[in-house]
């Protein structure tokens, strides 16, 4: 009896574990136009209210344009022919761990820094083709 308790307890913190790893950090505020995003194997096309996924590669087309809002208020409003890899987010300001990276792969970019920004600016970084930029709660 034990011992199926113990499998059980195990079983539920790794199906905790695995929620969490694939909790969504943000979700789409707007669509304008073709836009997609790749999560893993998928390619999906966003609606308004989609969720966002660490790892998510997202691209607008010719005639596209995306919002999106991530969990710690930052906005990212990509334009035309735009693709961004949002390759880390952390937000547990309680732990005191907190931190926000991504890859403008190309296209143009509005940024607004949310409250990772605030609290620790020195954890936020974009990565451009041409250089990396260090945001300290800084809208371009």
């Amino acid at each position: 009896m034990r011992c199926l308790f113990a499998l059980s307890l195990i079983f539920c913190l790794s199906a905790t574990a695995q929620a969490s790893d694939t909790a969504p950090i943000g979700i789409v505020k707007e669509v304008i136009g073709t836009a997609t995003i790749q999560q893993g194997d998928r390619k999906v096309t966003p609606q308004v209210g989609a969720d966002i996924f660490l790892n998510d590669d997202v691209a607008t087309g010719a005639d596209g344009g995306i919002g999106i809002s991530l969990n710690d208020s930052t906005t990212l409003s990509l334009g035309e022919n735009s693709r961004v890899l949002i390759d880390r987010f952390v937000y547990e300001p309680q732990a005191k761990k907190v931190g926000f990276g991504m890859q403008v792969l190309h296209g143009t970019l509005s940024y607004l820094s949310g409250k990772i920004g605030a609290i620790a600016p020195d954890q936020v970084s974009v990565a451009t083709p041409s250089m990396t930029i260090g945001i300290r709660g800084t809208k371009f």
